[in-house]
């Protein structure tokens, strides 16, 4: 099994994007400024989905393919065949 840190690379800037720039757009249009409450059911989407994104980079692109038992825990968990 070769490693290539791509889809650690594009699994990070897409998480910033759903992550970051909704935030960005918001703040530059300022349309609900005087709603605090706008936006909060979004935001805890988005919250969980860059969760999400990040364990999957930690527990499979950085620890599982790097450790000495990368080939169990993958076929454990049906990625690559035992």
């Amino acid at each position: 099994m070769t490693y290539s840190p791509w889809d650690a690379y594009f699994a990070f800037w897409l998480m910033a994007g759903f992550s970051v720039v909704p935030d960005v757009i918001r703040y530059a249009r300022n349309r609900n400024a005087g709603n605090p409450m706008h936006g909060m059911m979004s935001g805890g989407i988005r919250g969980m989905l860059a969760l999400v994104a990040t364990l999957y980079i930690l527990l499979y692109c950085m620890i599982a393919r790097g450790s000495l038992f990368a080939r169990p825990i993958l076929g454990a968990l049906g990625v690559v065949s035992r």
